[in-house]
């Protein structure tokens, strides 16, 4: 009753509450994240490990094993498995509900690293992920219009930087299109032929191709420091790179094989309208606003199709933002629906705009 007074004796100070209380929710409501999916926390990790031209039990033995004994012991892990195939290995940490899986995270990393003296020195360095459903493709951007090989250097050097610049994006992945490499062919016969091995050609590329700090120089109030420059920068580097010194004289790269360029072995294959192209992935961070990313992103692509060379075309192949879109347009049209319905029984059965009008604006008012 205090309440109902309080609103006939004070009501206009009843009318300021509630407009403040309108107006916070209103503005609330215009900072809400938009998603197709909650937020799910699913306590599954997993690890990935390559080694390079390793057989699958070699794998096994030397890479798998040694992390499953390391990560056996976490607090809250229930099971473990592994799957070692040629040149990779892949380990699956399921833990019980209910398990921090961030604090699990930090202390995966920190047993990874640990064990990572004992793996071979030709495995690369352990890497974990996280499952996480919400953090999936948004859109799918093909570009085409040019030779594959130019394609991936315009998407590589120019399209995914300034696309995983965008606010929200987590990451862009690239897929098809031909990546350009220094082919080293080695002539065996030849190699053993100066009496070298493949270890030592390999030491040499490795020692040769190094840039690194070597020191500072002083010159009145300034401290210049210096860097050597050991990178190749053109294949006539490479033909001169000395292998070995023998008695009759030094060993170049270019005596021992035959140096090239050329392209990474093509794996994925992407065509648009039946032509050859490059295609972009991008993946949304876990907590970003679905739409407004979306969004984001492609007033970044229009802006990226005017720095394109002539002839060349960016296209969005697909956008999985589409339907959470209508998904949030069906759920303002029912509430809307559901508002004139119930408005109309009331008028139908009290025959009193009065009364039919304040429910029409109580409605949306206890939503807001």
């Amino acid at each position: 009753m205090g309440l109902t007074r309080l609103a006939i004796q004070r009501p206009l100070t009843v009318l300021m509450v509630i407009l403040g209380v309108a107006l916070m929710g209103a503005i609330s409501y215009t900072h809400l994240r938009v998603d197709r999916l909650p937020p799910i926390d699913i306590p599954f990790l997993g690890v990935n490990i390559t080694y390079p031209q390793a057989s699958a039990t070699d794998v096994e033995q030397l890479v798998s094993q040694p992390i499953e004994n390391a990560l056996s012991g976490l607090p809250g892990i229930e099971t473990i498995t592994s799957n070692s195939s040629e040149g990779r290995a892949s380990v699956t940490l399921q833990f019980a509900s209910g398990t921090n899986i961030d604090a699990a995270a930090l202390e995966v990393g920190r047993r990874l690293s640990a064990v990572r003296r004992s793996l071979p020195a030709d495995a690369s360095e352990p890497s974990f992920f996280r499952a996480d459903p919400n953090a999936f493709p948004i859109l799918n951007v093909a570009l085409s219009g040019a030779p594959t090989d130019q394609l991936f250097d315009i998407a590589n050097n120019d399209l995914q930087p300034q696309l995983q610049s965008v606010p929200g994006v987590a990451s862009v992945n690239i897929s098809g299109g031909l990546q350009r490499e220094i082919q080293v062919t080695v002539d065996y016969a030849r190699l053993a032929s100066y009496g070298l091995t493949i270890q030592q050609l390999a030491n040499a590329l490795t020692a040769a191709n190094v840039t690194a700090p070597v020191g500072a120089v002083e010159q009145g109030p300034k401290t210049l420091n210096l860097r050597a420059m050991g990178s190749f920068g053109a294949l006539i580097d490479l033909d001169q790179l000395v292998v070995s010194q023998t008695p009759a004289g030094p060993v170049l790269l270019r005596d021992v094989a035959t140096i090239a360029e050329g392209y990474k072995r093509q794996t994925q294959i992407q065509r648009m309208d039946g032509n050859d192209a490059v295609g972009l992935t991008v993946v949304k961070q876990s907590d970003a606003n679905e739409l407004q990313v979306a969004n984001d992103v492609k007033a970044k692509i229009e802006q990226l199709r005017s720095l394109l060379p002539d002839g060349t075309t960016l296209q969005i192949t697909n956008d999985n933002s589409i339907f959470t879109r209508a998904s949030l347009d069906a759920i303002q049209r029912d509430l809307f629906l559901a508002v004139i319905l119930v408005g109309a029984v009331m008028l139908l059965f009290l025959h009193q705009w009065r009364n039919t009008a304040i429910v029409l604006f109580a409605i949306p008012t206890v939503l807001i």
